[in-house]
């Protein structure tokens, strides 16, 4: 008897669907690759202090002390890979002339969530380490950066209608 009633339970179980909604690794590495911000455009990289440093020694851009604050310019070679320079959360940010195509390195975790005060569709918050692919770059620009990247971003899911859908642009994680 024991062993019909669980043969019952797991073709109920199964017949239900469940599970049908989990997101799986590589479907949330497509959907955030096919998403709007992982499209090829020119792209913003905030500079660390040994990014700022190199850049300085190989010729990239030039420093300037002015009235207590550092002013950086890009010299005719930075100008041929950024667009300009810019500040960005008290750090210095720079602006890619050409594009960039973002890539999803890999998928770290997948947490699960509901929120039961507006719908009780799932909600899947992916976190995944992403970086961009330096193509046209010279080997001392993409190893300055490369110190910086893989970065780490946070996006969130919400299961509706049979299908998983963004809730917003993803998260870069410091």
């Amino acid at each position: 008897m024991k062993i019909r009633l669980s043969a019952i339970v797991l073709m109920v179980f199964f017949a239900a669907g469940c599970g049908r909604t989990s997101l799986s690794k590589a479907k949330a590495l497509d959907l955030i690759q096919s998403s709007s911000e992982f499209q090829e455009q020119p792209a913003q990289v905030i500079l660390t202090p040994d990014a700022l440093d190199k850049g300085l020694q190989t010729g990239y851009w030039t420093e300037t002390d002015q009235l207590s604050s550092v002013i950086l310019t890009l010299t005719p070679k930075g100008s041929q890979y950024f667009s300009h320079i810019g500040n960005q959360y008290e750090k210095f940010a720079l602006v890619t002339a050409k594009p960039l195509k973002p890539y999803v390195v890999d998928v770290i975790s997948i947490v699960y969530s509901t929120e039961t005060a507006r719908s009780s569709s799932p909600i899947a918050v992916v976190r995944f380490k992403w970086d961009f692919r330096w193509e046209g770059f010279p080997d001392d620009l993409r190893d300055m950066f490369n110190r910086s990247f893989p970065a780490t971003g946070v996006e969130s899911f919400r299961y509706a209608d049979g299908q998983w859908r963004s809730l917003g642009p993803f998260t870069p994680v410091q």
